[in-house]
């Protein structure tokens, strides 16, 4: 995934086949993080249930907008369009901004489902084949994240790499 045009309103990126299909199939895992309650205390706290409730609550519906985000802009009638063998990947800054919570909520919760081991190291996680998939979503959503990261801090793109503005 590279990026082709930085805006203070859009940041448009060209992907690889494989990219594309990479960041579709990790999508597929969205919501990745548990449904459990969040814990707001260490200590058990009556007057925190009611806040424990409306925070619930209120991940839910940020998770199920979340859902209908990625199934309304990433594809090809969205802001994924195709260009020659790549694709174009147009994202404004809301966008952008919701596609790092979604990469976030991806990499972090395969992180707990992996046991939240302090040591990541890839040769020690990918050798069981029930975390090898946690540890490739891991990785994957990481990887995306830092390039959009780094995109919100680029200075500028070499012109002769942009392809034709997307209409």
């Amino acid at each position: 995934m590279k990026l082709l045009l930085r805006q203070p309103d859009r940041l448009v990126f060209a992907l690889s086949s494989r990219e594309k299909t990479l960041l579709e199939n990790l999508m597929v895992f969205f919501p990745m993080r548990p449904d459990n309650p969040p814990i707001l205390s260490r200590e058990p706290d009556a007057r925190l249930t009611e806040a424990t409730d409306l925070l619930q609550s209120n991940l839910r519906e940020q998770r199920a907008e979340l859902a209908g985000w990625i199934r309304t802009h990433l594809s090809p009638e969205g802001a994924l369009r195709p260009h020659g063998e790549a694709w174009i990947l147009t994202l404004s800054g809301a966008d952008t901004e919701r596609l790092l919570q979604v990469l976030n909520d991806l990499r972090v919760g395969a992180w707990h489902k992996l046991g939240c081991p302090e040591d990541i190291d890839g040769s020690r996680l990918a050798t069981s084949p029930s975390q090898a998939p946690l540890f490739m979503i891991m990785t994957l959503a990481g990887q995306f994240e830092m390039v959009l990261l780094a995109a919100g801090h680029a200075d500028a793109v070499d012109p002769e790499d942009r392809p034709p503005e997307p209409a």
